[in-house]
């Protein structure tokens, strides 16, 4: 693990106890769950639930937050990596179930 790395996760650990990753898209199948070239993951810890990157479609999205039972409505925040489709698209359908949740955009490409 890199020295940032490291100081990064130390961080994380003193502001919260636990961190529960789940991956909600990450381009292979896996039936119950779709797939399509796009990424998302929620991140859950004891104090707040952040939602990362949304995949490529709403209904990749909507179909594996239900198949995970992921319950849209406990995430805080949603972060965008980067202005890719295959990052953004998803977040259409998490915005008309997740109404006025708190987005963040990098300012990377």
């Amino acid at each position: 693990m890199s020295d940032y790395a490291y100081k990064v996760f130390s961080a994380i650990k003193i502001m919260v106890k636990w961190v529960k990753l789940t991956v909600i898209n990450d381009n292979k199948p896996n039936p119950p769950l779709l797939n399509d070239w796009g990424w998302s993951v929620l991140i859950e810890t004891d104090k707040w639930t952040l939602l990362y990157d949304a995949d490529t479609e709403s209904r990749v999205m909507e179909n594996n937050v239900r198949a995970l039972g992921i319950d849209l409505n406990r995430v805080d925040a949603a972060f965008l990596s980067h202005y890719h489709a295959d990052h953004y698209g998803g977040f259409k359908y998490v915005g008309e179930v997740r109404r006025g949740v708190n987005g963040v955009c990098s300012r990377g490409r």
